[in-house]
């Protein structure tokens, strides 16, 4: 299969997260012994499936997107966006599950198997809750210069780019964020541009640049970036 194929196939199972009988097609439901599925439906409650199904078996190839880290992300963040459907009600929610993600990663649990696989997951939402809620703050524009593109629900230029790396500071907060498009995402966590006090962008001298259809990095200097409508969302000092 070509790489175009498969990116056109994983767009397809992205899309139909947000139709129901699309959805169905390529979720393949066993119910436990006993149970009548003609009485069952989709659209029945997670308790109710819980008690009528045994397991649930997906196709093949949605299998191994799955599998695959950069399209597991891209699924995630579709089911993400399906689910917040209410564009002022959306923000706030999911700030509250992501300090919801902040708070609980601090608690010190036993390290087991199984706590490994549940934390694994817990860190694939808590990311993309993370960049969700960095990126509608700043409406899906890179804060530096100010690119937005948008193909569907999952599918945006920019990042939600941590200020202060994850790995050594463990801090999802919203103001430990940045919106960012692809390549000035890099070029931030390369050290090739920095935010002073004042929003506004220091460049460094330490690279070399050709930018003939695009505006150049250096020539951001001084100039203040794209900032959130509200002021609690700002990037905070003590990160930047």
């Amino acid at each position: 299969m070509t790489e175009n194929q498969q990116q056109k196939n994983l767009s397809y199972y992205c899309e139909s997260f947000t139709n129901l009988n699309v959805r169905t097609k390529y979720q393949h439901f066993e119910f436990k012994p006993g149970v009548k599925k003609e009485l069952i439906t989709i659209n029945e409650s997670i308790a109710k499936l819980k008690q009528a199904v045994e397991y649930v078996l997906l196709d093949q190839e949605l299998f191994q997107f799955l599998k695959d880290p950069e399209s597991r992300k891209e699924l995630i963040d579709t089911l993400i966006n399906v689910w917040f459907s209410s564009a002022q009600k959306e923000l706030q929610e999911i700030l509250d599950i992501n300090q919801s993600f902040e708070e609980a990663g601090n608690e010190e649990v036993e390290e087991t198997e199984t706590t490994k696989k549940f934390y694994m997951r817990k860190s694939l939402l808590r990311d993309s809750f993370f960049r969700k809620a960095v990126i509608h703050a700043y409406d899906y524009r890179c804060s530096l210069c100010q690119l937005r593109v948008i193909k569907s629900l999952s599918q945006s230029i920019v990042d939600g780019a941590h200020i202060k790396p994850f790995a050594q500071f463990y801090d999802n907060k919203i103001d430990n964020g940045i919106s960012l498009c692809k390549n000035h995402h890099w070029a931030f966590d390369k050290g090739i541009f920095s935010i002073d006090d004042n929003y506004q962008v220091l460049i460094s001298d330490n690279f070399s640049e050709d930018s003939s259809n695009m505006k150049p990095i250096r020539d951001f200097q001084g100039e203040t970036i794209l900032l959130p409508n509200s002021q609690t969302y700002f990037p905070s000092l003590e990160a930047i």
